[in-house]
């Protein structure tokens, strides 16, 4: 099956997750390796000018992002973890096995020096614009559990998840200029020790679709019933209440660990060549 790239009628279903920390290549790579299970051998990286080590949101910003030479790698080339210590990519390219269809990673530094992954996975129109149809593009027996056990294994500060939708800082958050995720998405050990596990899956005791990570992340999403909106509402209003006190003292992270993610990779390789 040849690569798929994205067309203009395509939408683009989003995960974005926010490390809550500076720049680190080694959350790419992460992410790429317990994606493997999934997809096809090759990886394409497009690499700015930018030195790693000169990574701002100012030098950033003035950063021309080149999207006319690439360099395609096998995916367990040890290559690739020297080119992303070296420069700031513009984005990645893989290819998920099953559907053939390109899916594009990029990093985003935020204005005070953090940063969040976004990884794009295009779906046609013509499929419903469900966050379990498009996970079934990526693959078809996994489903949703496999997003879920994702976002564990990486264990972001949160994770946002939808067709629009921009994903926000800690200090966004915090000074109230924008939201967590609160209908469907990830909150990840951090953020679930600050807010106390006990409060948290107490106020989420209604919500069916729930996930607790072997990390100690949370995955939710809420079903359509009388009071969902209600109580998602309060989740994100009980996140931003644990997150205000930030705002006079700015948090520093524990080191993030790399994750392990046998589960996902067990999957098998997807080549697409069926």
């Amino acid at each position: 099956m040849p690569f798929a790239k994205p067309s203009e009628s395509d939408s683009v279903y989003i995960i974005g997750l926010h490390f809550g920390r500076p720049y680190d290549p080694a959350c790419i790579s992460s992410a790429i390796r317990c994606f493997s299970g999934y997809l096809r051998p090759e990886i394409t990286i497009y690499l700015t000018d930018l030195p790693r080590t000169k990574v701002t949101k100012r030098n950033v910003d003035r950063t021309k992002l080149d999207f006319s030479r690439g360099n395609t790698l096998k995916i367990d080339d040890s290559r690739l973890t020297g080119l992303l210590s070296t420069a700031f990519p513009s984005v990645l390219e893989v290819c998920f096995g099953h559907s053939g269809r390109i899916a594009r990673i990029a990093p985003w530094i935020h204005a005070d020096e953090t940063f969040t992954l976004r990884i794009d996975v295009p779906i046609p129109d013509a499929l419903p614009e469900t966050l379990e149809s498009a996970w079934r593009l990526i693959h078809p027996l996994q489903g949703e559990m496999a997003l879920a056990k994702f976002c564990g294994a990486m264990d972001p500060v949160w994770t946002s998840l939808g067709l629009e939708g921009y994903t926000p800082s800690i200090m966004e958050v915090a000074v109230g200029v924008e939201s967590p995720p609160s209908w469907v998405g990830f909150y990840g050990s951090w953020l679930v020790d600050l807010i106390g596990r006990a409060m948290l899956l107490e106020s989420m005791k209604n919500c069916k679709e729930l996930y607790k990570s072997p990390r100690g992340g949370i995955y939710f999403r809420w079903m359509n019933h009388p009071s969902a909106v209600r109580e998602a509402r309060e989740v994100e209003v009980l996140v931003k209440k644990s997150l205000a006190p930030l705002v006079a003292k700015p948090p520093v992270l524990p080191a993030w660990a790399p994750p392990d993610c046998p589960e996902l990779r067990a999957v098998g390789r997807d080549t697409g060549t069926s």
